[in-house]
Parts: C-alpha cells; sequence; structure tokens
C-alpha cells in the first residue's frame, strides 16, 4: 500500500490530553500524537477552520474514503519507532546496557526478578549473519538483535487561572492548573497510508499548513513545523524477524485495537475471539481511547482497547494465516481510520536482544543568513536587543553588589553623576577625567575639582566586581578607559546570543561606564552617605 511519511517537530510544548488524566485540574499528555489528531489537523486545514461538508466528494475522499491515518511515533535515528512489546523485561537492577529478556520466545528465569522496560518506544536492528570463511558456520555473536530505546521528554509547567485579577490574590479565586505535556525540540514520523496516490498527493500539500495540534494552543503550546514529506509506492510499517520460530506465531499490537466480541458485542481484551485461536502466551494491557471533536465541540465516547505492545503468542498451526496476513496491511477493529488496528506478526523473535538507549536527534539545523539581506538586518536586531536586556540585567546586579566606605557628600556625589550623564551625552568621557585631576598652584586646570572635594573621594573606598579601590582612582580609569567597564559587568561570563551566523555587537562602552558611574553613586545617595 501506497504510504506519505513525515517528520512533525516540536517547537512548542505538546498536550494531547489522555482521557484518564487523574485530576480534574491536571492534564498529561499521550507519549505519541494520535492519527485522529492528524486527521483533524489536516481536515481543518482543508476547510480552513470551518466545518468540513460530508457531501463535499472530495472532503469524503481525503479524510473518510479509503486514507488511514496512523499514529506519529518518536523518531529514532532518523526513523519511525515503534510501541514497546509488553513482553520485553530486564532485570530489576538493569542498567542501560543489560539484556532485554523477551517471555514470548523465553520462558521466566527462576533466579532472576524482571521488570517491565521504562522505555515505550523502541527500534529494532536486525541481527547481521555472518559466515566464517574456515567452516561456513554463523557467528553466535552476531545473531543477537540489538534494540534503541527511546523515552519522550516531558515539560511539566503550572498554570493559574484567575477568575478576577485584581483580587485573586487576596480572595484565593485563582484556579491551579497542571500541565504534563510533551517537551519541545523532539521530533515524531506520522504515516498515512491509501491506495489512492492522488488523494495522497492533495494530503501532503495539506501537511506544511499543520501548524499546530492539542490543547491550550492560545497559551504556549501545540506549534509544529511538518518537514520532510515522502510518498514511498510499497512501505512497510515493521521488519519481520529473519528467522521466525517455526511452531509459534508472536503478534504484536503497534497501536491500541478496539475489538468487540462477536457474541456479546461487548469490548473484548483478546486477540483469541477474534482470531478463533487460543493464545499460548499473553502479556496485555487495556486502556480507555476517546478523543475530540472541534466541529462539536464535544468529547468522543470513549471506548476501551487494548494497549499498543501488548503481545499475543498462538500455535503456528491453529493461527489461519489467512486472516493474519491481510491484517497487518489493513488493521483490525474499529477506527482503522485514525490508526487504530495495526498489528505485527513475527517481529520479534529472539529470546534476548541487545539494548542501548537511543539519543534525541538534534532539532535544529544550521543556517548562515546572507549578508546585507533583510533577514540578517532583521536578526541583528533581535540579538542586539537580547544582549542588551543581558548587559542591562548584569549592570543592575553589579550597581546591587556594589558598596562605597566613607562617601562624599551628596552634592559631590550629585555633580560627579552630572558629568557622567554629560559625558556619555557629548560622547567624550575626557570630562570626567579633566575635574579629577589634581588641581595645579598656577591655576591653568580650572575644571579640577577643589582640594577639599579631591579629598573626599580619595579618602572614599568602593567595593564592585570583587576588587577595592579608591573612588578617585576607579573614576580616573573608568574615564581613561571606558571598556574597563566590561570587566566590571563580568562579560566575560555572559552567553553572546548568535542568530543564524549573525552575533551580537556590544554597545557603546561610554554608555555602560556612564550608567554604572551614575547607578552606583546614585545608590550610595540614597542611603544618605552612609
Amino acid at each position: 500500500m501506497s504510504a506519505l511519511t513525515f517528520t512533525i517537530e516540536l517547537l512548542e510544548p505538546l498536550l494531547i490530553a489522555d482521557p484518564v488524566s487523574g485530576d480534574e485540574n491536571s492534564a498529561s499528555s499521550l507519549d505519541y500524537i494520535p492519527g485522529s489528531v492528524v486527521r483533524g489537523a489536516l481536515a481543518r486545514a482543508f476547510t480552513n477552520g470551518k466545518r468540513g461538508d460530508l457531501s463535499d466528494p472530495l472532503f469524503k475522499k481525503l479524510f473518510f474514503d479509503g486514507a488511514r491515518f496512523l499514529n506519529a511515533y518518536p523518531a529514532i535515528s532518523g526513523e519511525r519507532s515503534l510501541p514497546t512489546p509488553l513482553s520485553w523485561q530486564r532485570d530489576k537492577d538493569a542498567s542501560d546496557g543489560d539484556p532485554i529478556t523477551d517471555l514470548a520466545n523465553a520462558d521466566a528465569p527462576k533466579d532472576r526478578q524482571l521488570k517491565e522496560m521504562r522505555y515505550p518506544f523502541v527500534r529494532i536492528q536486525p541481527p547481521e549473519f555472518n559466515l566464517d570463511e574456515d567452516d561456513q558456520v554463523e557467528d553466535e555473536s552476531n545473531r543477537t538483535p540489538s534494540v534503541e530505546a527511546y523515552a519522550p521528554e516531558r515539560d511539566v509547567s503550572v498554570h493559574i487561572a484567575q477568575r478576577d485579577r485584581r483580587s485573586a490574590a487576596r480572595s484565593g479565586t485563582g484556579d491551579i492548573y497542571r500541565y504534563d505535556a510533551l517537551a519541545p525540540g523532539q521530533r515524531y514520523i506520522g504515516v498515512i497510508l491509501s491506495e489512492d496516490d492522488d488523494a495522497l498527493k492533495q494530503l501532503g500539500e495539506l501537511l506544511p499548513e499543520m501548524a499546530k495540534l492539542g490543547k491550550s494552543r492560545s497559551a504556549g503550546y501545540g506549534a509544529v513545523k511538518v518537514m520532510d514529506v515522502r510518498k514511498h509506492p510499497d512501505w512497510r510499517e515493521y521488519a519481520p524477524s529473519p528467522k521466525p520460530q517455526g511452531d509459534q506465531v508472536v503478534v504484536t499490537l503497534l497501536s491500541d485495537v478496539i475489538l468487540r466480541d462477536r457474541a456479546t458485542g461487548g469490548y473484548a481484551d483478546s486477540l483469541a475471539a477474534w482470531l478463533g485461536a487460543q493464545a499460548l502466551k499473553c502479556f496485555a494491557r487495556c486502556r480507555v481511547v476517546g478523543g475530540f471533536n472541534l466541529a462539536w465541540g464535544l468529547p468522543l465516547p470513549q471506548a476501551y482497547a487494548i494497549q499498543a505492545g501488548s503481545v499475543f503468542v498462538f500455535r503456528r498451526a491453529d493461527a489461519p494465516m489467512e486472516r493474519l496476513q491481510p491484517a497487518v496491511a489493513n488493521g483490525i477493529g474499529e477506527r482503522l481510520v485514525d490508526g487504530f488496528g495495526r498489528i505485527a506478526i513475527d517481529w520479534h523473535t529472539s529470546a534476548q536482544l541487545k539494548m542501548r538507549p537511543a539519543t534525541k536527534a538534534p532539532s535544529f539545523q544550521r543556517v548562515t543568513l546572507a549578508a546585507g539581506s533583510v533577514e540578517h538586518q532583521l536578526a541583528q536586531q533581535m540579538v542586539d536587543r537580547i544582549w542588551r536586556a543581558q548587559l542591562d540585567r548584569a549592570l543592575r546586579e553589579a550597581i546591587g553588589r556594589s558598596k562605597i566606605e566613607r562617601p562624599p557628600t551628596n552634592a559631590q556625589l550629585s555633580r560627579m553623576r552630572l558629568l557622567a550623564r554629560e559625558a556619555w551625552r557629548t560622547g567624550d568621557p575626557a570630562t570626567i577625567g579633566e575635574v579629577l585631576q589634581a588641581p595645579d598652584k598656577e591655576g591653568k586646570n580650572r575644571k579640577a575639582m577643589k582640594q577639599h572635594a579631591r579629598d573626599q573621594f580619595e579618602r572614599a573606598r568602593i567595593y564592585i566586581a570583587g576588587q577595592s579601590n579608591r573612588l578617585l582612582d576607579w573614576l580616573a580609569n573608568l574615564a581613561a578607559r571606558p571598556d574597563a567597564v566590561w570587566a566590571m559587568l563580568q562579560l566575560d561570563q555572559l552567553k553572546r546570543p548568535e542568530i543564524g551566523g549573525v552575533e551580537a555587537k556590544d554597545p557603546p562602552a561610554l554608555e555602560y561606564m556612564a550608567r554604572l558611574v551614575d547607578g552606583v553613586l546614585r545608590k550610595v545617595a540614597r542611603q544618605g552617605g552612609d
């Protein structure tokens, strides 16, 4: 069957609420992006946010007739991962490098305690079968398949909804919400199946318009970017094991499956009734599934489903392969259009597997903006503003930590503050240096301060940026070398922002020198000359 694959990069935290989230004021996101969410987002893009018209043949063709929107699972090494089989277990105190025991293909050990894996998604790398040149015997060390396992990163935030902003703090009317969402920067790979190539083409054109998903889209959640859209004429969801077990069949659910008992009409918790065969082993779990209809503004009816990752082992002689093989391509049960009902046959048949945690792929691409372009100019403005904000914060911290012992009178402090602002306005720091010079006997240096005022600045000591100096020497040094202010702001400890190869430029050192002098002296004057 033809398929359309695409990668979804999370630009903001993503909240696809689980129907069973616990507290009513909390929402916990699923670990994956359901196919129903992708289908709804594309339908919304197709109708420009309006309600879909089921009488429109094109609308029905794209979203109801044959197309199937599979769940988007995390990308591992650039490929779509799959849910971890529930039959995979490891030693209770296992480290990341310890092997996995597949209880579907092996008996539980009596001398060890096992527990389920804490990684919900995996990617199996089939073993490489090498032959020894001397005796043409397979190398046993290469027969164990390896597994990359991944647990999606989470972003937990607390929000306060205030009914009355002015009185919420006093009356306690604000409601507290806790959102456990998927963290931004991760990538998920989704799939759309259809036998109609024209439908896949039109859906592929809609995919870049899918910009928001999930809940709280107006509150900083759900922004995504769709990339790497590809069409595959013969796509396969998994690679079967090269060496299946001869006497048994291992059926693994690659998505939640909604099945009903033929006799009672109730929800089934096993594949045994559907297949008409008794399972030899069963590693299954059930969960409640739901959804939300934007057109109705109401949640969808909840259903009882067999959870993805459940494993059923049947005797090969009892399992009708004529039913199993078509189900791999078409799925089983209800809501197939939303990605439910996906199964795999003999996907994992080894008793043990090697395991290593997968690393998250970088969520950014290095971009270099062309010099002189509009984008380059905009990026320069952005990084300069960010850099200035960091410098302003460092300036406030330096002023706050500064201290002057035996300070001059407030009148002398005010005069020096005026000189600093004048030096900034005129761009001439010599304005301060001339005043700080020692008065000569001949009176040629008329701008120099009187000796009694100079004595006050010589007596005072300033403590700033971990150094102690006479206030007079500190001011004279800044007047002679305004760029010395960067050391006092500890510039080397700040991270200079950069966008697309455009790096922030330093603002005029004279400005920050004048603001530092003004701020330090103003602080002392406000303290009453203590």
